[in-house]
């Protein structure tokens, strides 16, 4: 998504551009600008913008996707603490030992569940907030690009 922030600058600056090359009207506070390329322009930002919220959802998923990663992993370790469990049944000394080892291993198990979630949670909300400054950023620049446009020109 670099390319996509990197693309709507250059429109930004090419914006500035067309406000730099304006024509100013002798004796009016006013400016002629190509209006069609100031439109073609705003057009492209606009086409831009979704990819940068559609990067959100895109960040949404991959944290439900890791989510419910960390919930398989869990569930076959505890599939195989059982499974070991199981087959260490033969005596009451062995028996007790393999489900204290069954508790160690779904103890672990949990924590590892636990861990992933807390990195994913940590991923999303960092992802999340990184965007949030590039669209702030944007959305200023294009403001002042809009404010700039009906700012009436003063001739220096």
């Amino acid at each position: 998504m670099k390319t996509d922030t990197a693309d709507i600058m250059q429109l930004l600056d090419a914006i500035d551009d067309v406000l730099a090359a304006g024509w100013k009207l002798p004796g009016l506070a006013r400016v002629l600008l190509d209006g069609d390329r100031l439109a073609e322009m705003v057009a492209s930002i606009r086409e831009q913008m979704p990819r940068e919220v559609l990067s959100a959802r895109q960040i949404a998923v991959e944290r439900g996707q890791l989510m419910e990663e960390a919930q398989q992993e869990a569930m076959h370790v505890v599939e195989q603490a059982r499974s070991q469990a199981g087959a260490l049944v033969a005596k009451d000394t062995v028996y007790a030992a393999a489900e204290q080892k069954a508790q160690m291993v779904l103890q672990q198990a949990r924590l590892e569940a636990d861990d992933i979630r807390a990195n994913a949670d940590q991923y999303a909300a960092e992802s999340l907030s990184a965007l949030e400054e590039r669209l702030a950023d944007t959305l200023e620049t294009v403001r002042n690009g809009i404010a700039t446009l009906r700012a009436p020109h003063s001739e220096a």
